[in-house]
């Protein structure tokens, strides 16, 4: 199934950084540096052009793969430098300028864009979401909204395997695509399918299509 990519590519990525960190354990942040470096020549220089000529199962595994590398390697060295703590001290401050980063992203067209692997701009909006969303007072707010956001989030893994289905549909029906419009569309599509599914299959194994 096309959107489980991100599993296949996620257990690679943690086996090879697990053989990676106890081989070269003095090296290791360094090591992952240099390869998110390398990911990052393949993708601008379009060297990935290469594996066109193998078939679909082989390319895009690998292309996926190459794609969240970076990021990976950037949650690595965050969490290893400790940056989190460091924002805490300038927590204000630090929410500001993260969520003002994201709507720039999503104003303008700051970097180069790459397709459906789009470099350096994941790493910089996957850390900014990160940051806007982990210092956000959520243990302080009412009941009323931690039980709007536990239901919103109720049927993450349904939504994400059904979500693709979906874009053509909107792009067909709404004439809308790469919005947040459509994004807000197809989120909508994907929980009340993902709903009625626990409803109708909630007693059968099928049920884990959509929880």
């Amino acid at each position: 199934m096309a959107p489980l990519w991100y599993l296949l590519s996620v257990i690679f990525l943690t086996l090879l950084f697990f053989i990676l960190s106890n081989l070269f354990k003095t090296k290791f942040l360094l090591l992952t540096q240099l390869f998110g470096i390398f990911s990052y020549i393949i993708q601008y220089s379009k060297y990935y052009n290469f594996l066109n000529e193998y078939k679909n199962h082989v390319k895009y595994p690998i292309l996926d793969t190459l794609s969240i590398l970076p990021i990976t390697v950037s949650g690595i060295n965050f969490a290893s430098l400790n940056l989190i703590e460091i924002f805490k001290e300038n927590k204000t401050k630090t929410l500001f300028f993260s969520y003002l980063f994201i709507y720039m992203l999503f104003k303008y067209d700051i970097f180069i864009e790459l397709g459906g692997y789009k470099g350096i701009i994941n790493v910089f909006t996957s850390i900014s979401f990160f940051i806007g969303f982990y210092l956000l007072p959520l243990n302080n707010i009412p009941t009323f909204f931690k039980n709007l956001i536990k239901t919103l989030t109720s049927y993450t893994n349904g939504i994400y395997c059904v979500h693709s289905r979906f874009i053509n549909l909107v792009r067909v029906c709404f004439g809308l695509e790469g919005t947040f419009k459509s994004c807000i569309i197809i989120y909508l599509l994907s929980y009340f399918l993902s709903f009625f599914g626990i409803k109708i299959f909630g007693k059968t194994k099928l049920k884990y299509l959509f929880i």
